[in-house]
């Protein structure tokens, strides 16, 4: 005599379904959990202690200290601003950076310097996406300048990032 065993299929829950019962799971977790008191809800809470304000970590010469949202350029070196109608952006993390070059997006390696202030930018690459002439020329410049960036420096809420044009020291100054 021969056993039948019977086949059962694997159930498939969609994305959406999934997403309710957890939600669904973790409040009946948190209800449950949740201390019974015999204070009414309107209660009001005694007034907390407020904390104060902490300031923005000191710049420690090191590529984290460009990290966190992304940074905007704001101009090529003093007195030469991005045209008004472009936005370049730069977003680092831990080794890579990237952005939008005011037409196509970017992305490359960076690193620390051999001293704090200095960085190494390896190789980029880019989308290459049709443009108006305008964010092409800026576009141009600005990975150009990027891929001479030596030093920066976070001063000020802003990253002054230095690179060689020619033989002119030229800033890129980003804010957020």
């Amino acid at each position: 005599m021969t056993a039948r065993y019977a086949m059962t299929r694997p159930i498939y829950l969609s994305r959406p379904l999934v997403a309710v019962l957890s939600v669904a799971l973790l409040c009946g977790v948190g209800a449950c959990s949740r201390k019974q008191s015999s204070e009414p809800e309107s209660a009001v809470a005694p007034p907390s202690v407020a904390e104060p304000p902490t300031s923005a970590p000191a710049p420690t010469g090191k590529i984290l200290d460009m990290m966190g949202p992304q940074w905007t350029l704001e101009s090529f070196d003093a007195n030469d601003p991005v045209p008004a109608d472009v936005q370049i952006t730069l977003a680092v993390s831990v080794g890579k950076l990237n952005g939008n070059g005011g037409c196509n997006r970017y992305m490359g390696s960076i690193d620390n310097g051999a001293a704090p202030g200095q960085l190494v930018i390896g190789p980029l690459a880019s989308t290459d996406m049709a443009c108006a002439q305008a964010a092409n020329e800026a576009e141009r410049r600005y990975l150009s300048a990027l891929q001479y960036a030596r030093t920066f420096t976070v001063q000020d809420g802003k990253l002054l990032v230095g690179y060689m044009d020619g033989d002119t020291a030229r800033t890129l100054t980003y804010s957020r």
